[in-house]
């Protein structure tokens, strides 16, 4: 098995400040991650313009695609192949968003969309080219279980909601991506990424369908967050079918574990995380791995042994080094506007999952995410 990590938010960390250390000496940790984890793979998402029309920045690493050249480079000096994520967005896509582009919104139709996929996915990867990029592998969309662009790309999360209809007009977009990467990265593997990993039912149909229509990819990306996706039992039996009735090499592409449910401090007083107690509390009888140091640790060397098990090629970590540095926001006001989402605050809200503390020491679970 290949572990990778996904630091998109980087470039935002060093500038205001992030410091890191292990065993009470300084770090570069993308090194420190190639060197001591075994890590050989860095996920770099890319968004199509994070930023609103007086120009101010959307947050989370605002990741253009002049960041992505900046972090592929780096990267690559680094001892890192790469997996570039496009997102078909201005900002966060997933389950609950997959909000089309502002420079897009004049598109109305599916083939329209295709067509626009097609053309932005072609010239992002030239760009890319001409600067010397090599990439391992792509992903055309980011955790699309639900489809992407919506409406035009939709899919219906409720079963019954599903139609045919519904499943012709996302691969038709997703089939121009995966022709753009053809074209421009021959040598490069397609990945197609959805989340809820533990549903062996919605994998079974989604599968089926984009079967049916001939969907061409290499790489079926997983997410799985214990928090959103249930017990790692129900994720191996899907793994398991996948395995025996799809043959699709597998990459979990995105994946975490908090290492406490405690708030961090702030200026301002305290922020709460995403995962919070209540939520570890709910967790209990599902994951047997309490939120503390010790039980991250636990967690990863049990989810690594199970996914060898299952022949799973590839974990990836997702944003291990995003420690709550004053400043570093999951979302600036304007990107919340964008989303249309309530206004609330901007700090980091996902600090707790990370491979270093608060303070950005290294913790015990550097020694179980490793090969």
């Amino acid at each position: 098995m290949r572990l990778g990590i996904d630091a998109s938010s980087q470039l935002e960390l060093d500038a205001l400040g992030a410091s890191y250390s292990y065993e009470g000496r300084p770090i570069d940790p993308w090194v420190f991650m190639v060197d001591h984890n075994g890590c050989s793979l860095m996920r770099i998402r890319v968004w199509v313009d994070p930023y609103d029309e007086d120009g101010n920045p959307y947050g989370a690493g605002t990741n253009d695609l002049q960041k992505a050249i900046i972090l592929a480079k780096r990267a690559l000096k680094d001892g890192y192949s790469l997996l570039l994520d496009f997102h078909y967005s201005d900002f966060w896509t997933d389950p609950a968003k997959q909000r089309i582009p502002k420079s897009w919104k004049n598109l109305t139709s599916v083939e329209a969309f295709a067509k626009q996929v097609y053309d932005y996915t072609k010239e992002t990867l030239l760009v890319l080219k001409q600067e010397g990029i090599p990439l391992e592998a792509v992903q055309v969309g980011n955790e699309i279980t639900k489809g992407l662009l919506w409406p035009y790309g939709y899919i219906a999360e409720k079963k019954e909601e599903r139609t045919p209809e519904q499943y012709d007009a996302c691969s038709k977009i997703l089939k121009q991506g995966v022709l753009a990467v053809r074209e421009i990265y021959p040598d490069s593997k397609v990945v197609i990424h959805l989340e809820r990993s533990g549903d062996k039912e919605l994998y079974d149909e989604w599968l089926t369908e984009m079967d049916k229509r001939e969907l061409d990819f290499d790489i079926l990306g997983l997410s799985y967050y214990p928090y959103w996706h249930g017990a790692v039992e129900d994720v191996e039996a899907n793994i398991a079918n996948i395995n025996a009735k799809f043959h699709r090499p597998i990459w979990i592409v995105e994946h975490s574990y908090a290492f406490t449910v405690e708030p961090y401090p702030r200026s301002n007083g305290e922020c709460n995380n995403v995962v919070t107690e209540q939520i570890a509390e709910d967790l209990i009888s599902k994951i047997p791995f309490p939120m503390t140091k010790k039980g991250q640790a636990a967690f990863f060397a049990d989810l690594i042994k199970r996914m060898e098990a299952l022949d799973v090629e590839m974990i990836v970590y997702w944003e291990p080094f995003w420690i709550p540095v004053e400043g570093v926001k999951w979302a600036s006001v304007p990107a919340m506007r964008y989303l249309g989402a309530p206004i609330k605050s901007e700090d980091n809200e996902v600090a707790n999952q990370c491979l270093f503390d608060y303070e950005g020491a290294g913790l015990p679970s550097l020694e179980t995410f490793k090969v």
